[in-house]
């Protein structure tokens, strides 16, 4: 079900506007490609949201990787707390 959705959210551009944003899609891939998904979900439990997680790591665009890994610490950190 959880692979099912991520493709679902991988997919999503495409369905939205006929063809893929690369910045956008390029950015969530590599999410899940460095397995910041995996770490983001087994450190926060059931306060993990999909929508949230999905928002931050889109929302520079294209980033260097470890611009994108110490964003989602950071983001992770806030979450705990909140």
């Amino acid at each position: 079900m959880k692979n099912t959705l991520i493709y679902l959210l991988l997919l999503l551009p495409v369905f939205a506007f006929g063809q893929t944003n690369n910045q956008l899609y390029d950015g969530y891939r590599k999410a899940i490609e460095k397995g910041n998904y995996k770490k983001a979900e087994k450190e926060l439990g059931d306060k993990f949201d999909i929508k949230s997680f999905h928002d931050l790591v889109l929302s520079k665009g294209s980033v260097k990787l470890s611009t994108l890994e110490s964003m989602v610490n950071s983001w992770i950190v806030l979450m705990k707390k909140g």
